[in-house]
């Protein structure tokens, strides 16, 4: 079995007690991309961090929004 290609993201609850993460497949990181939640997005925001780039990928409040 071979993943190429992740089409809808949907992270189990468990997820938002880490407020930043990856996904580790098979002991790499899949496509070297860190998720985060809303709450440290919003954090580095109000802390006018720069070098971050944000695309939103889930929402726990509308798990059937579709994403390009």
């Amino acid at each position: 079995l071979f993943l190429m290609d992740i089409w809808k993201y949907n992270f189990n609850e468990i997820v938002k007690e880490y407020p930043i993460f990856y996904l580790k497949i098979k002991g790499k990181i899949y496509n070297k991309a860190i998720y985060a939640t809303d709450e440290f997005k919003n954090y580095v925001e109000e802390c006018g961090i720069t070098g971050f780039t944000f695309k939103e990928v889930f929402d726990f409040e509308n798990e059937d929004k579709e994403y390009e």
